[in-house]
């Protein structure tokens, strides 16, 4: 439902924050904060 509301609204991408990993496994991506900060 989320890919065609931004399909819709001409989006290209939803920023979307979660620690709860099974969201996490979900992601299309991931951006690993951590690992930047190294």
């Amino acid at each position: 439902m989320k890919r065609e509301v931004l399909r819709q609204g001409g989006y290209e991408r939803e920023f979307f924050i979660s620690q709860t990993p099974d969201l996490v496994a979900e992601a299309d991506a991931v951006i690993d904060v951590e690992a930047l900060a190294a």
